[in-house]
C-alpha cells in the first residue's frame, strides 16, 4: 500500500497518538531515571516518531526495517568512533553514551515500529489502542497492592492515567467521526467519556484511601490537600517535608515532649516490611475518631496517670484518631459556627511515668504468660524474618549484657550516637533499603531508625513494635495549646514490658548527616496565635457531640431536612447518581415506544412505536436508516442484508405507508405488520454480539427515521 498524505484531521490524529505514546515512554523512563538522562530519553522518543514519518512514504516494511536497523547500528558506531578519536579521556563520555544508549533501545523502536505502521495502513490506529493498553498494563502492574513507588502519589498516576484515556478515546472519535458518525453521537460520547474518567479516576484514588499498609508500606488515606503519613512508613531514597499547620493539641498537664499516635504497624514479613495487624487475641487499634463517646478498657498497666488531651484538627483527616498511649475514653466534640478547625475531640490517656530502675527489675521470662500477651502474640512480636544480619548486629551491640532493659537502651544508643538523621538516605543497590541504612550509608529518617531498633529487639526476642505520629514541642505551647505540623510527623518504637505494657523509645538520631543542612519549619505565629484565641474563646462550650436519638414518638423530619440530606447524598455519591442516570435513561429509551403503544388504541400511534422499534433494531445492528433515505428505500437495503425468505422488511414497510396514508387499515393488518416485525427481530438477534450491546448502551442516540 502506498503511503497517503494525512489532512488536518490526520494529523491532529498523529499527535495525538505521539503524545500517548509519550506518555508510555515516560512511564518506561520513570524505572530507569536513575541511569537515563532526559535529554537522551527526549532525543530517543522524538527520533523514533520522526525516523517514521522520513523512512514510511519511501520503503515498504521489509525494507524499512532494514535502514531503520542500519541507522540504530551507525550511531552507536559513530559514537564509538568519535570517542575513540578523543583518547582515553572520553572514556566515561563513551560509557555514559552505552548507559542510556542501551536501554532506549526499546521505546524508539516501539514508537518508530507504531508510528510507521499509524502512516502506512490507518486502521492500524484501532489495534495501536488495543496494543497501547497493554503496554500501559505492563508498565504500571506492579504498582498495585498499595506499593506505588514509581510515583510520590497515586493521583500523578490516575491523572496519567486519565490523560492517557482522553487521548485514546479522541482518536477513536476522530477516526469514527471519518467514517460517517453524525455530530450527536459524538458529542454523547464524548459525553459519556468524561463519566467514566471521572468514575475511574475516583475509584482509583479510593481503592488507595481505604488501603491499610501493605507490602512495605503504603497509602493510609490520601487526600489532595491533606496531610497524610504515605512517606513515613515507607523506607523511600529521599523525602521531603512541608510545614503546614496539621492540628493544634491541647494536654491538661503538659508531658515531655509527649508522641502523638496515629496508628502502630505491629506486623513484619522481611518481602512487604512493617504493616498493621493485630496479634492473635489482640483487639483492633482504634485509629478513628467516634460518632459518640466510647470509653476502652484500663488495661491496669502500672505506674500510669491520666493525660486529658483535646485535639483541634486543621489540615487532617476527619475521621482520623491521633492520642497519646493509652487511650481509655474518647469523646467527638461539638464545632462552633465559623470555625477554623474541621473536627475537635477530646482523649483521656493512661500514659506511662515509669522510673528507669523499674523497668530494670521487669525481666522479660514471664512474658509468654503475661494475661496482655499470649505465646502466640509473643511469638507475633518477635518476628523479624530470621534475617542473620539483623541477628548478629543486635548480639555484637548487646554483647555481655543480660538484662533486656540494658539491651533495649544498648540498641538504642547504638542508633542514635553511630547513625546520622537525613531525609536522603540514599537508593540500595540490592533494593534492601534498610541494610542499606544500617551497614553502608548509616544515615536516614526517622523510619529507618524505627525499623531498625525493632527488628534488632525482635531479633534478641523481645516484643518490640512501630508507632508512627507526631512528635511535639513544649518549648512552641501557648497556655498549653501546642501546633503540629506536617515535618512533626514521627516514628518511633514500642517495646512490651510485663505489667507496664508497651513503653515508647524514641531511637532518632539527633545529628544531621555530614555535609546535609536541615532545619524543622518556622511557626506562622500570628497564625498560631490566632486560632489559639479563636480555642480560648469558644472552649467553653464545647460540647459532647451526641448522635441524634432515634424516637419512634418524633414527627417525620421536614422538607429541609431532606432536601438537606439528599444534597449531602448527591455530593458524596454524585458518580454513582450519574451512572444510575444514564441507564434510567436507556431504559426509558427502550420502553417508551413499547409503553406508548399499549396506553394507545390508535393504530396510527402505534405502527409508528413499531416502526421506531423495528429501525432501532436495525441501527444496533449497524444499519442505519439514512437522513435523506425514503423508508421503502431502507427497506429494500434492509431485506437485502437479511436475506430471510419467510418475511420481509419491506412488506411491512408496505403496511406502515397503508397506515400511514391508506383510505382503511384494520387491527388484523396491525397484528401482522406487529408480527413481520418480532420476526425480524428475532433475526437479527441471531448476530448481535456483546459488544454490539455495549456499543449501544454507550451510544444510545442514533438515527431512528
Amino acid at each position: 500500500m502506498s503511503f497517503k498524505v494525512v489532512n488536518r484531521k490526520g494529523v491532529v490524529i498523529h499527535l495525538l497518538r505521539i503524545a500517548v505514546l509519550g506518555l508510555l515512554c515516560g512511564g518506561y523512563y520513570l524505572y530507569l531515571k536513575e541511569l537515563v538522562s532526559p535529554p537522551f530519553w527526549i532525543t530517543a522518543f522524538l527520533a523514533g516518531c520522526c525516523g517514521a514519518f522520513f523512512i514510511t512514504p519511501r520503503f515498504r516494511f521489509l525494507p524499512a526495517v532494514g535502514l531503520f536497523g542500519l541507522i540504530l547500528v551507525a550511531i552507536r558506531f559513530s559514537g564509538f568512533l568519535i570517542f575513540s578519536i578523543m583518547g582515553e579521556s572520553a572514556d566515561l563520555y563513551y560509557f555514559l553514551f552505552d548507559l542510556n544508549y542501551l536501554p532506549l533501545l526499546l521505546p524508539l523502536i516501539i514508537s518508530w515500529l507504531f508510528s510507521y505502521w499509524a502512516l502506512r495502513r490507518p486502521g492500524f490506529i484501532k489495534w495501536e489502542v488495543i496494543l497501547n493498553g497493554w503496554l500501559l498494563f505492563f508498565l504500571f502492574f506492579s504498582q498495585g497492592k498499595f506499593e506505588l513507588n514509581l510515583l510520590p502519589h497515586p493521583i500523578y498516576l490516575a491523572g496519567g492515567a486519565a490523560l492517557f484515556l482522553l487521548f485514546e478515546i479522541i482518536i477513536l472519535i476522530l477516526t469514527a467521526s471519518s467514517c460517517g458518525s453524525d455530530r450527536k453521537t459524538i458529542l454523547v460520547f464524548i459525553f459519556l467519556l468524561i463519566m467514566i474518567i471521572s468514575g475511574g479516576f475516583i475509584f482509583f484514588l479510593g481503592r488507595y484511601s481505604k488501603g491499610a499498609v501493605s507490602q512495605g508500606g503504603g497509602l493510609v488515606k490520601p487526600t489532595l490537600f491533606r496531610f497524610d503519613f504515605s512517606k513515613y512508613i515507607k523506607l523511600e531514597s529521599e523525602i521531603t517535608m512541608s510545614t503546614d499547620l496539621v492540628l493544634l493539641f491541647r494536654e491538661e498537664e503538659p508531658s515531655q515532649q509527649p508522641l502523638l499516635r496515629r496508628f502502630v504497624l505491629s506486623g513484619y514479613k522481611p518481602e512487604s516490611g512493617f504493616f498493621m495487624a493485630e496479634a492473635p487475641g489482640e483487639p483492633p487499634q482504634i485509629k478513628t475518631i467516634p460518632e459518640e463517646k466510647i470509653t476502652l478498657p484500663d488495661p491496669g498497666w502500672r505506674d500510669r496517670n491520666d493525660s486529658l488531651q483535646e485535639y483541634f484538627l486543621v489540615n487532617f483527616d476527619p475521621t482520623s484518631l491521633v492520642a497519646m498511649n493509652y487511650p481509655v475514653e474518647i469523646i467527638p466534640l461539638t464545632n462552633w459556627d465559623s470555625s477554623s478547625f474541621i473536627r475537635n475531640y477530646k482523649v483521656t490517656s493512661r500514659i506511662s511515668q515509669f522510673l528507669t530502675w523499674e523497668l530494670v527489675d521487669s525481666d522479660g521470662a514471664d512474658i509468654p504468660q503475661d494475661e496482655h500477651l499470649n505465646a502466640k502474640a509473643f511469638e507475633f512480636y518477635t518476628e523479624y524474618g530470621e534475617e542473620q544480619a539483623i541477628f548478629d548486629l543486635a548480639v555484637q551491640v548487646t554483647a555481655g549484657l543480660e538484662n533486656r532493659f540494658d539491651q533495649i537502651m544498648a540498641i538504642l544508643t547504638y542508633l542514635q550516637e553511630d547513625y546520622f538523621y537525613s531525609l536522603k538516605p540514599g537508593v540500595s543497590d540490592d533494593g534492601n533499603q534498610l541494610h542499606h541504612f544500617l551497614f553502608e550509608s548509616k544515615k536516614g529518617y526517622c523510619s529507618y531508625f524505627a525499623f531498625s531498633m525493632s527488628l534488632m529487639c525482635r531479633s534478641l526476642g523481645i516484643p518490640s513494635r512501630v508507632a508512627v505520629g507526631f512528635f511535639t514541642d513544649p518549648e512552641l505551647g501557648v497556655m498549653n495549646i501546642y501546633p503540629v505540623r506536617a515535618d512533626m510527623a514521627h516514628a518511633w518504637v514500642e517495646v512490651f514490658f510485663p505489667g507496664y505494657g508497651w513503653i515508647n523509645f524514641d531511637p532518632t538520631s539527633q545529628e544531621l548527616a555530614p555535609g546535609e543542612d536541615f532545619q524543622f519549619g518556622s511557626l506562622e505565629v500570628d497564625e498560631f496565635l490566632s486560632l489559639v484565641e479563636e480555642i480560648l474563646i469558644n472552649r467553653d462550650g464545647l460540647g459532647e457531640e451526641v448522635p441524634p436519638e432515634i424516637d419512634d414518638m418524633k414527627p417525620v423530619p421536614g422538607w429541609t431536612f431532606l432536601l438537606k440530606e439528599s444534597a449531602g447524598f448527591i455530593i458524596k455519591f454524585w458518580y454513582l447518581l450519574i451512572l444510575f442516570i444514564w441507564l434510567l435513561l436507556l431504559l426509558v429509551i427502550e420502553l417508551s415506544p413499547r409503553i406508548r403503544s399499549f396506553m394507545s388504541r390508535n393504530l396510527n400511534v402505534r405502527m409508528d412505536c413499531e416502526l421506531k422499534l423495528l429501525v432501532r433494531r436495525f441501527a444496533l445492528s449497524g444499519l442505519n436508516k439514512k437522513g435523506d433515505e425514503s423508508l421503502l428505500e431502507w427497506a429494500e437495503r434492509a431485506d437485502q442484508a437479511v436475506h430471510e425468505a419467510s418475511f420481509s422488511v419491506r412488506e411491512f414497510a408496505d403496511l406502515y405507508l397503508k397506515n400511514r396514508y391508506g383510505q382503511e387499515f384494520s387491527l388484523e393488518e396491525y397484528s401482522i405488520a406487529r408480527e413481520h416485525r418480532k420476526m425480524i427481530n428475532g433475526r437479527l438477534n441471531q448476530g448481535i454480539t456483546p459488544g454490539t450491546c455495549m456499543n449501544y448502551l454507550i451510544r444510545p442516540f442514533r438515527r431512528k427515521r
